[in-house]
């Protein structure tokens, strides 16, 4: 009898290891700032991914095989390593996060356009509610495509100093182009904000579906409504220089379950 249940207890631990070796894979493993990467868990169901104390959704693959979410890394993130837990279970596989130096960018703005009230707090959280959209179902395909053609002027994540006083970092990048300039939806998805605000002037904000969402600001004109689906390189706007802006350009940013990241990273990678 007693031989019977140390066999049992044998198999038991063997079964339990056995459930909770789940098959994961993370590209790429080592990531800065602003960058993007993939985890992929090799199971249909669904499952409970978190890395420190966040936790993610995950999707099912296009093709049935596994379930993944793609995420980027937020700046409040210190550099090392982060473990991958799957259902509260320590996977032993981990993303390394490297610290990355930005450059600084001087910038020169008339004073009386720089404004910090109540209704510029209320415009801003507006703005990243919208941010925050997440939909299960995935509506962008393949590459996500340049708005609009011109020479980058602000890369992601170059520190701000705006008349000499620090503001933070750039959240997107710039793209100079010509006033009027048409402006196109990066990849497909639903429009779930037009609108004049103080700040980032004239806006469209698409969802894109599984967290990942795409922003353009300073507009002169928009040419789509809220609550509209767009298919990639549909026009959705004017080039201006709206709200605080030194000159006509495009300021394009893309954010995943909020963590702005930088938006060349859907240009030069398929996310599927």
């Amino acid at each position: 009898m007693i031989i019977s249940v140390i066999k049992l207890t044998v198999f038991f631990l063997i079964f339990s290891t056995y459930i909770y070796c789940i098959d994961i894979e993370v590209l790429p493993q080592k990531v800065s700032v602003g960058d993007v990467f993939v985890i992929k868990v090799f199971k249909k169901d669904d499952v409970k991914l978190s890395i420190g104390k966040s936790n993610f959704p995950t999707f099912l693959s296009d093709d049935g095989k596994f379930r993944r979410v793609i995420l980027g890394v937020p700046s409040w993130w210190d550099s090392g390593n982060y473990d991958i837990f799957v259902d509260g279970k320590n996977t032993d596989v981990s993303i390394e996060i490297i610290k990355k130096e930005f450059p600084t960018q001087e910038i020169k703005v008339a004073p009386e356009k720089i404004v910090e009230n109540e209704k510029t707090k209320v415009q801003r959280e507006i703005i990243s509610e919208r941010i925050l959209t997440k939909t299960k179902y995935k509506m962008w395909e393949g590459r996500f495509i340049m708005p609009v053609e011109g020479k980058i002027t602000s890369e992601f994540g170059v520190r701000r100093k705006v008349n000499d006083k620090a503001r933070g970092y750039h959240r997107g990048i710039d793209i100079s182009a010509p006033l009027g300039s048409i402006i196109k939806a990066s990849n497909a998805g639903k429009v779930v904000l037009v609108g004049e605000f103080i700040l980032p002037g004239k806006v469209v904000i698409i969802n894109h579906g599984q967290g990942i969402v795409s922003t353009y600001y300073h507009l002169s004109e928009i040419l789509v409504q809220e609550d509209e689906l767009v298919k990639k390189g549909q026009p959705i706007g004017k080039v201006g220089s709206t709200g605080v802006a030194t000159g006509s350009h495009l300021h394009w940013g893309m954010y995943i379950f909020g963590v702005d990241v930088n938006p060349l990273n859907f240009v030069n990678n398929i996310y599927e």
